[in-house]
């Protein structure tokens, strides 16, 4: 069931929601400028995991938006999941950051700290509630 408007979304679902749009925009953006090669790729990269991120931040966004509780559960286990990763390779092969172009480790950050805002207001209080009281609205149409 989707919520009668987005006025109806708390602040911090309102703010969680910008910040991830602007995570796809951002990922869209340095998908183009690698895609044209106005930064150089990393060795050995592939724009398949780029665009399949696109298409989930993208996806994570829709579904957030309209209230759908899964959605930001998914997003949650990608993001710990991604967060661990970098930080994996980051300790145990640090070597391979110091190849990147500055303007892909900018981007690494701007993701992290954009997401990382976007998880945090998802969970705090009203976004809790507000997702809680979807989910019982949706299951109390359903006994009728």
């Amino acid at each position: 069931m989707l919520p009668e408007s987005p006025l109806s979304r708390p602040r911090t679902v309102q703010r969680a929601v910008l910040c991830l749009a602007a995570s796809a925009i951002w990922a869209t953006v340095m998908l183009g400028a690698l895609s044209v090669r106005l930064i150089p790729p990393p060795p050995g990269s592939s724009n398949v995991v780029n665009i399949i991120s696109v298409l989930f931040l993208a996806l994570a966004t829709w579904k957030i938006a309209s209230g759908r509780g899964w959605a930001r559960w998914l997003f949650i286990v990608m993001y710990v999941l991604g967060s661990l990763g970098g930080a994996l390779t980051l300790l145990l092969r640090p070597e391979l950051f110091r190849v990147l172009p500055s303007m892909m480790i900018a981007s690494a950050v701007i993701q992290l700290v954009l997401q990382t805002i976007a998880v945090a207001l998802l969970f705090m209080r009203g976004s809790r509630e507000w997702f809680r009281r979807d989910r019982l609205e949706s299951s109390s149409h359903g006994a009728v």
